[in-house]
């Protein structure tokens, strides 16, 4: 996995930012002039595994957007942290 790990809300917010939600729901596969029977099972299946690829996409969504809120919180620490390191006042 190529990429930088960073603790900043910006970084966080961008990266979330690129996640886009929808684009399997809208889809759906009808074979209309078909009387093959496999045929309809794969269309079944297939209209199916649209769903689940959908219900994935929304939880996958729903954990990356905690990430902004995290990356806050890490970033208000590390700045305190880094504070405490300038006064000398860090873990004495």
């Amino acid at each position: 996995m190529a990429g930088k790990v960073s603790s900043d809300l910006g970084s966080a917010t961008a990266a979330v930012s690129q996640f886009n939600t929808g684009k399997f729901s809208s889809q759906h596969f009808s074979l209309r002039e078909s009387n093959i029977s496999g045929m309809k099972s794969a269309e079944k299946i297939s209209n199916s595994i649209i769903g689940d690829l959908s219900k994935l996409e929304r939880g996958i969504k729903k954990q990356a957007d905690k990430f902004p809120k995290l990356a806050a919180a890490i970033e208000a620490r590390d700045k305190q942290d880094a504070a405490s390191l300038a006064n000398k006042s860090w873990g004495l």
